[in-house]
């Protein structure tokens, strides 16, 4: 489509004005029930939109009833900036608080103050509204605050605040692009001659006309037809987009407000990890105790949880604490989403809490608390080496919801921690070699062995097990073992099996045995076997020709050709003189070895030396 999606969305106490000022500034009347329209107030979230020449600007018009602030919780979970709307003959009043409270735990960190109704007050008023708002808002942490004077019948003022908005929005950058699709639906309707459609506010990713979602919790799959976008038809989804999905075989009854559209790839928990905070600015004491259920809200959903609190009994106003959170259904989350936590009476939203990990864990209290506060200060590194540190390897469900940090991200994570994956599977390599080394141990003592007798590989994910079995495999190319499942035996070898693996034993520890000739002469063996002796082992690649004459084991081979990039990036070159710092051999078989890394595609050849090619520089 060519354009940026930011949403905007409304706060304010009811009747404040912010379904009018949203109309003074698309055109459009946010209020789309009857009864919206009959009792002039907003019951469920309403929508509008404003377009530029590289904006789409989608405006979520939210209730300021008490009562549905429910509803209010549902849009606001998405906005990325905020139009407060404070009435100058009324003030601040509690709904101003409760969504002030709310879109300041949100990190909503854009916001527009629309002082509304100045045409109804004089100019002192104003100036009280203005001091008394500067005031209440030194209890939040928004990054950018305007404060408007406002009038609906005052166009100048609607301009203004639209400019503001439309700056505001040039501005915005987020990374949601770089995860997969996922929506929280928010309506559910049917055309006729159209079927079934959703609406939501695309969280994350994109999605394309005629791809397949998939439905959370029915975990049903349906084909996308169509996509709108404000009644435009796209053929593609954007984050932070108000998206309509006209979807195939499935039935407006099957559906409901709340379930989750995804794209395959995020799987559902009952039990997850966070940081819960009650708020400061209460009108009453509030406190969250251990072991006990309270009402959560996320996404458009709400869920019931037991929690339970790992450093305190008992949190109470501007208090936090870590928790274990154990929702009364499957719920599908991601770290760094937040959740608003309400109270059943008086009902009023009283805290927020922060997802930090969505997998089970079986960690000790202290250990999973240590773990915990590494990814709530944002060391997503220390928390991973952490744990590795405490389980040798961690199977994961997939990467993007373990940290929720960009693929590329997380792969450059793994890369400074010397860690590798294989299937699902987070693993050091340390930890492999020494299982390998511990087999290779027992093997110099014995002509079979069931991997599976040994503890540290017993209890291994198979994928692991396989992945072991595969390195050994490499590791035996040049011994007499072969493998049955995860039993490894060596094999009865003939005598000349037994004078073969002699002789590239010796070639392996001197480097001036290269032919048959050196063969012949060192083991009292006649020229024809050791010819014979030779073709053997270079058939089965345990050797290699490099010369005329000259062969050198491949392992061997394979050393110096590493050992001789890296003497290339020290020195800047290689040649006869300094090549002897790294092997240990007769010239004619140096020579030979300087001729065969001319072969490599690695190196390139001036005069009497090798320089590093294009290709051996990122090695």
């Amino acid at each position: 489509m060519g354009y940026k999606s930011v949403i905007v969305g409304t706060a304010g106490h009811i009747d404040h004005g912010k379904s009018s000022i949203v109309k003074a500034i698309t055109g459009i009347d946010p209020d789309r029930l009857k009864e919206e329209k009959t009792r002039g107030i907003t019951i469920d979230l309403g929508f509008a939109h404003l377009k530029t020449d590289d904006l789409i600007i989608s405006f979520i018009d939210v209730p300021g009833h008490e009562a549905l602030v429910k509803n209010m919780i549902a849009g606001a979970t998405n906005f990325n900036i905020c139009l407060l709307v404070i009435d100058a003959k009324e003030g601040i009043k509690a709904q101003t608080i409760e969504h002030c409270n709310i879109i300041d735990y949100l990190n909503v960190e854009n916001l527009i103050i629309a002082l509304n109704k100045i045409d109804l007050v004089d100019k002192s008023t104003v100036r009280h509204r203005i001091s008394e708002i500067e005031t209440f808002l030194t209890n939040y942490n928004f990054k950018n605050v305007e404060i408007v004077p406002t009038s609906i019948k005052q166009s100048d003022s609607i301009n203004i605040i639209k400019n503001k908005i439309v700056n505001y929005a040039k501005k915005y950058e987020d990374n949601r692009l770089d995860f997969p699709f996922l929506m929280h639906i928010d309506r559910v309707f049917s055309l006729k001659g159209h079927g079934t459609i959703v609406t939501g506010t695309t969280n994350f990713g994109s999605l394309k006309q005629g791809e397949t979602v998939t439905i959370f919790p029915i975990n049903f799959h349906a084909k996308v037809k169509s996509i709108h976008n404000h009644n435009d038809l796209v053929s593609n989804v954007l984050p932070n987009m108000r998206t309509a999905l006209n979807l195939s075989d499935v039935k407006k009854s099957d559906l409901s407000r709340g379930y989750v559209i995804h794209k395959g790839d995020y799987y559902s928990t009952n039990i997850f990890y966070a940081k819960i905070k009650i708020f400061k600015k209460l009108n009453s004491e509030f406190s969250i105790k251990s072991n006990k259920k309270y009402l959560i809200f996320y996404g458009t959903d709400f869920f019931y949880a037991k929690i339970i609190l790992l450093d305190k009994k008992e949190i109470k106003n501007d208090e936090s604490a870590f928790a274990i959170i154990k929702p009364d259904k499957e719920i599908i989350t991601y770290p760094t989403e937040k959740m608003l936590i309400r109270s059943g009476s008086p009902q009023i939203t009283v805290a927020g809490l922060t997802v930090l990990f969505c997998d089970k864990l079986n960690l000790q209290k202290n250990d999973l608390l240590t773990f915990l506060k590494y990814i709530d200060d944002n060391n997503l590194k220390s928390a991973l080496d952490f744990l590795i540190t405490q389980q040798s390897y961690y199977p994961f469900k997939n990467l993007h919801q373990l940290f929720h940090i960009p693929k590329k991200e997380f792969i450059h994570l793994l890369s400074s921690l010397k860690l590798n994956t294989c299937s699902n599977i987070i693993y050091p390599e340390l930890f492999i070699s020494n299982i390998i080394q511990e087999t290779l141990n027992i093997l110099k003592n014995t002509n079979k062995l069931d991997l599976n007798s040994i503890n540290s590989f017993r209890n291994l994910p198979q994928s692991l097990k396989e992945k072991i079995i595969s390195k050994l495999k490499a590791n035996f190319k040049d011994e007499n073992y072969f493998f049955v499942g995860s039993i490894v035996q060596k094999k009865e070898q003939s005598e000349f099996e037994k004078l073969a693996d002699k002789v590239l034993s010796l070639m392996k520890k001197d480097l001036s045995i290269t032919n048959s000739a050196n063969i012949s002469e060192r083991l009292y063996i006649d020229r024809q076997k050791a010819e014979k002796i030779l073709t053997y082992l270079q058939n089965r690649e345990r050797i290699k020709r490099i010369s005329e004459n000259i062969y050198i084991p491949t392992y061997r081979l394979d050393k110096i050709i590493t050992s001789a990039i890296d003497l290339a990036k020290k020195d800047g070159y290689i040649d006869i003189k300094n090549i002897k710092s790294i092997v240990n051999a007769p010239r004619k078989t140096l020579i030979a070895i300087l001729d065969y890394l001319d072969t490599t595609n690695l190196f390139t050849k001036k005069e009497n030396k090798r320089f590093l090619s294009n290709l051996s520089k990122n090695l």
